[in-house]
């Protein structure tokens, strides 16, 4: 497949957020919460439930993700009167992505194909959901600052992948046209249709060897290795 851009998911794409994010929530329940009368298995439940309506009425926008927000209603939630303080959400939410980018690690191969790309030329746009801040300070701790172009958040487009905007957006970033791109994410329906519903080509990264019907559009894959059979020269 000849590109002159790509344009690329990140959380799951990148590396494995299940692992952080399991590894910042375990941290935030021994600091903040395991002197209550919860064991590490209720923390969780009450976490998710705090989360799960915050995800419905937000959903499209990036602050549907915000752990701030899941804290606050999680604190709120509570039956104490003196437990209801905002700077304990404040606290939470920062020692969770402090936690979070400690475990972070990029996925194999990412880093040398990421280079190779560069080195032809190639223009890489990160194309990901959630907030700039936080998938700032995950670039920033990956160093991958210097081996993209552009990066485009859902806060910044005003709406979550697949909305055809976020796509858009990326490529008045690069400067290219649907045909003269590729997109490389783990969600189907996100990263992949969200593409190719703009007449851009897609690679599926499925890890979890899921099973789907693929468009002449898609190619999937299961590592950043099998990337080089397409679009290496």
């Amino acid at each position: 497949m000849k590109v002159e851009g790509i344009l690329i998911d990140f959380d799951n794409t990148l590396y494995d957020y299940e692992r952080c994010h399991q590894y910042a929530l375990t941290a935030v329940y021994h600091n903040h919460f395991s002197k209550l009368d919860w064991d590490f298995e209720s923390f969780v439940l009450q976490y998710n439930q705090a989360k799960r309506p915050l995800h419905a009425t937000l959903h499209g926008q990036a602050a549907s993700h915000n752990r701030l927000l899941y804290f606050q209603r999680l604190i709120e939630g509570f039956s104490k009167p003196q437990e209801h303080s905002y700077s304990l959400a404040l606290e939470c939410y920062h020692d969770y992505w402090s936690d979070f980018v400690q475990r972070i690690e990029l996925f194999e191969d990412v880093i040398p194909w990421l280079k190779a790309m560069r080195k032809r030329g190639l223009k890489i746009v990160m194309v990901t959901d959630l907030t700039a801040d936080v998938q700032f300070l995950k670039l920033k701790q990956l160093n991958l600052e210097l081996l993209l172009d552009f990066v485009v958040t859902s806060e910044e487009a005003g709406c979550e992948k697949p909305h055809p905007f976020i796509f858009e957006l990326a490529l008045r970033k690069s400067g290219l046209q649907p045909d003269q791109v590729c997109m490389i994410g783990d969600s189907f329906d996100k990263d992949v249709m969200g593409a190719v519903n703009l007449g851009i080509p897609a690679f599926w990264l499925n890890q979890t060897h899921k099973t789907k019907s693929l468009p002449p559009q898609v190619i999937e894959i299961q590592n950043f290795k099998e990337m080089w059979d397409y679009l290496h020269e």
